[in-house]
């Protein structure tokens, strides 16, 4: 008998995986589902689409769909840090051009940054989405080592939030920046 089950991967931000969400996802058919994030999901969940999978050509019989949850940190996916209890508030001065404003708040860990896009950025990218392409940027890879990160304010706000560890000479605030310059 072949195997009739399919696997397929979906990004979360730790946001998403830890308030919960619902996402429009398309399956191998074309055919689309929406699917109910639990709160509190974890990196490499399995979500289970029971009769979703190929079908069996000679008993007609479905297999099933299995989505596999990845949450975007290139960190160990349990070294969460903690949002300072008074806000990110230190304004950041002389910003690139990309940015309307920015303000940040060092940590003993690290540093937080909330920034928030130009409005001519903004209008020709409306959207983030992580699991598509965007105007031709896959911006599932390029988010995919930044720590923290917070989309949930980006199509109401032009938001974007995320944490630089003290040990991150990579993936910080001039990263962030070259994804939208």
């Amino acid at each position: 008998m072949p195997d009739l089950d399919i696997y397929s991967d979906v990004v979360l931000t730790y946001q998403e995986a830890k308030t919960g969400t619902t996402l429009l996802f398309k399956s191998h058919s074309e055919e689309l589902h929406n699917i109910n994030i639990q709160p509190n999901t974890e990196d490499e969940d399995e979500i289970k689409l029971e009769g979703k999978g190929k079908e069996d050509p000679n008993s007609g019989g479905k297999g099933d769909l299995y989505i596999i949850v990845n949450l975007i940190s290139k960190r160990g996916r349990n070294n969460l840090y903690e949002y300072p209890k008074e806000g990110v508030n230190q304004q950041l001065k002389n910003l690139s051009w990309v940015w309307d404003r920015g303000y940040y708040e060092q940590t003993k860990d690290g540093i937080w940054y909330n920034l928030f896009l130009n409005k001519k950025i903004k209008e020709e990218q409306p959207n983030i989405e992580l699991n598509g392409d965007d105007n031709g940027r896959n911006y599932m890879v390029r988010f995919a080592g930044f720590d923290e990160l917070d989309l949930s304010m980006y199509k109401e706000y032009s938001q974007i939030n995320f944490f630089v560890p003290n040990d991150d000479e990579e993936y910080n605030l001039n990263c962030m920046t070259d994804i939208f310059a």
